[in-house]
This record gives structure tokens, C-alpha cells and sequence, in this order.
């Protein structure tokens, strides 16, 4: 699953607009089925605009993954946020959150 989280109203209308096509891409990318859901815009407090070491290593662990790096070179795209998020293990299932 990808998790898009735009920053405005202007860009959820777009990505929804958009939600098949990038699906497709997201899929066609790393080899596999990809879910795309879409999350509301949300305000933001100053302490969760300023990143701390911890959110800035998270933030360059996740630009090197491969399909990570392929999102943001096929989509002109930067990492804005980085959240935990569960994963399933192989006995759950197959489907990784991306």
C-alpha cells in the first residue's frame, strides 16, 4: 500500500483525480499490485514541522530503498514525512505497506 498525504486541498483533489494512474505507475515500478490510499491534509503543529536527527536518518534510511528512489525519480518527488506503519509478516500475508 502507498500512502499519499498531501500538504493542501489543491493537491488531494489532483492526487484523487490521479489515484488509478498512479496506482498503475506505483505498480508497474516495483512489480507488483500497489494500493493507493489518500489521507486528508493536516494541520500542522511547529514542533512536527522541525525534524530531529532521528526523523532526518529515517528520512535518508528511506530515500535509499529502491522503490522509494524509483517513486521519487518517476514522480519528480521528495520525502516530506516518515511514519511507522505495521508491516505483515510473510505468515500474514504478502502485502507490504510501501
Amino acid at each position: 500500500m502507498a500512502i499519499v498525504a498531501p500538504l493542501d486541498n489543491g493537491q488531494l483533489a489532483r492526487a484523487r483525480a490521479r489515484r488509478v494512474w498512479l496506482a498503475e505507475q506505483l505498480s508497474s515500478a516495483i512489480g507488483r499490485g500497489v494500493r493507493v490510499e489518500l489521507r486528508e491534509p493536516e494541520a500542522t503543529t511547529a514542533a512536527e514541522t522541525e525534524p530531529n536527527l532521528d526523523d532526518a536518518a529515517m528520512r535518508r534510511q528511506a530515500e535509499e530503498d529502491p522503490v522509494v528512489k524509483r517513486a521519487m525519480e518517476l514522480f519528480d518527488a521528495r520525502v516530506v514525512r516518515i511514519e511507522s506503519v505495521g508491516r505483515q509478516t510473510p505468515e500474514q500475508g504478502e502485502q507490504d505497506d510501501v
